[in-house]
């Protein structure tokens, strides 16, 4: 997991990520982003990180924690809305399982492939009519999910594609542990004149 902040290290933000033990095989994870920035964007990112949490210790799937979420933000209300990733891992299983309200699909890399998750795309929580349903992603031993925000990709001068494509190769060409993996693509995806904060989540099945 890592976390950097904007290049101007002023303004607060709302991206966030969280990972969850529900349970001895199950565990929750999030990544989101509330739009614009300052103590606002903070403080609806704070609420809906506890909120989250403690709807899936509950149990509840991320589908429903999705739904329940849905009717705490309104972005005429609140100013703000925010895009935001749910699963549920399974460690019995290797599956996971998605809940996505507008935002950036996961990466899946296994061997010499990476792929974008095909989820199932809702509307940003804040903003009426979200409908949320999950995909179940089999997690082959040894690959690796990775989750984001989209200081991570976008790029003012360039198509968003262009920004995938490199986060997919350069995800491919990391060696060893997590760690280094996170840090690989930090090295090569960041700026220091960018000024959007990055959330990064990276989940990796044993062997």
């Amino acid at each position: 997991m890592r976390y950097v902040p904007g290049a101007k290290g002023v303004d607060i933000g709302g991206d966030w990520y969280s990972v969850i033990a529900v349970d001895t095989t199950r565990f929750a994870f999030v990544v989101g982003d509330v739009s614009g920035r300052g103590l606002s964007a903070a403080t609806i990112m704070a609420g809906l990180r506890y909120t989250i949490r403690a709807y899936a210790l509950e149990g509840y799937s991320p589908t429903e924690i999705l739904e329940k979420c849905a009717n705490q933000l309104h972005v005429v209300v609140d100013g703000h809305f925010a895009t935001v990733l749910v699963g549920l891992g399974d460690t019995a299983t290797c599956e996971v399982t998605l809940a996505n309200a507008g935002h950036f699909n996961p990466l899946v890399v296994d061997g010499t492939e990476a792929d974008f998750v095909a989820t199932q795309l809702g509307v940003p929580l804040g903003v009426q009519g979200g409908v949320y349903p999950s995909v179940v992603v089999p997690m082959a031993p040894g690959s690796t999910m990775i989750a984001f925000t989209d200081g991570l990709v976008e790029r003012r001068t360039e198509s968003l594609d262009v920004g995938l494509k490199r986060l997919a190769e350069a995800a491919l060409s990391a060696q060893g542990s997590l760690d280094d993996l996170l840090t690989t693509l930090i090295r090569d995806l960041t700026s220091d004149a960018s000024e959007d904060d990055i959330a990064i989540l990276a989940l990796r099945w044993r062997s």
